[in-house]
């Protein structure tokens, strides 16, 4: 899984802006083949600043409309995260959506989500996998993803970790 970061949380108490929380982990979900998903702050549309209240909750795969999420996204070798079955239904569990026949094709993690996602690589090598072409990605690469079906593989070797931040949008994507 992934180590947790520092997280120092802000708020206003009292009228007045203050630190309010040091050091709470945030929530994380098991992705398959020790990959995983850290959440370190999301919010919703109803609580656009986000609450700390929630801030330890399993994270949800994707943000719903109007709301983000800012997280640690770590990506296993396939080799680890597809050569399992166990690690492959639990990397499809995470992803809890009916794909196409012809995403499965192209690639088992294959998915699609109602967000614009930033992704920066952060360390190791990942490709992003799209219905018609893919990229490889080093660190310090950024990746808009504009809620387009995708995948990730990692033909390496190691790890790949990804800082992605989400924004939901208002409308359902087509698949």
């Amino acid at each position: 899984m992934i180590a947790a970061p520092r997280r120092i949380i802000t708020g206003m108490v009292e009228g007045r802006s203050r630190i309010v929380s040091i050091d709470q982990d945030g929530g994380s979900l098991a992705t398959g083949g020790g990959g995983g998903i850290h959440e370190i702050w999301s919010s919703t549309a109803q609580v656009p600043t986000g609450d700390a209240a929630d801030a330890d909750a399993v994270p949800s795969f994707a943000p719903g409309p109007g709301g983000t999420s800012c997280r640690l996204v770590r990506i296993p070798p396939d080799a680890e995260r597809w050569s399992d079955p166990e690690a492959a239904a639990r990397a499809a569990a995470a992803i809890g959506q009916e794909r196409p026949t012809h995403w499965m094709t192209r690639h088992p993690g294959m998915h699609v989500t109602s967000s614009i996602d930033y992704v920066l690589v952060l360390e190791g090598e990942v490709t992003a996998v799209m219905e018609d072409g893919e990229i490889a990605l080093t660190p310090g690469d950024v990746l808009v993803q504009r809620a387009t079906p995708h995948a990730w593989k990692n033909p390496g070797k190691v790890a790949a970790l990804l800082f992605v931040t989400m924004v939901g949008l208002n409308a359902p994507v087509p698949a």
